[in-house]
C-alpha cells in the first residue's frame, strides 16, 4: 500500500523512524530540554515523536502537538540537511493542559538539532 501525503503538516513515511528501527535507542546522545527528552543518532534524517497519554489526555491535543513538533523538525531539517536520527518524548505537564506555543517548540528543536551526534 503505498503511503499518500494526507496532511501537509505531517512526516512522509520515509522520513519516520519504524518498528525495525528502534534498535538504535541503546545508543545515541540523550539531550534534555524544558519540553523534550531527546535521543538524537549519527544517521538519515527521521523522526520519532512520542507523546503519552498522561501528558495530554485528549487524542486532538497530542495530535496538534505532533504536527506542530513535525513542521518545527521539517523546517530545522531544510536548514540542517543532515540533522540526524531523533526521537523525541514530550515530558512537559502543565496541570491546564495547555499546548507549548510553536516559537518555544521552534526554539527547542533549534536547540537539539543543532547538538553533535
Amino acid at each position: 500500500r503505498e503511503a499518500r501525503a494526507s496532511s501537509k503538516h505531517m512526516l512522509n513515511r520515509a522520513s519516520r523512524i519504524d518498528s525495525k528501527e528502534f534498535s538504535i535507542l541503546k545508543n545515541g546522545v540523550t539531550i534534555r530540554t524544558p519540553l523534550f527528552n531527546a535521543k538524537k543518532y549519527h544517521g538519515p534524517s527521521k523522526l520519532a515523536i512520542i507523546i503519552s497519554k498522561k501528558n495530554l489526555k485528549k487524542s486532538n491535543k497530542r495530535n496538534a502537538l505532533r504536527r506542530k513538533i513535525c513542521y518545527a523538525y521539517r523546517q530545522q531539517a531544510a536548514k540542517n540537511l543532515n540533522s540526524g536520527t531523533l526521537v523525541l518524548n514530550y515530558i512537559y505537564k502543565s496541570i491546564d493542559q495547555e499546548l507549548p506555543t510553536y516559537s518555544d517548540i521552534q526554539k527547542q528543536i533549534t536547540q537539539i538539532c543543532g547538538t553533535q551526534s
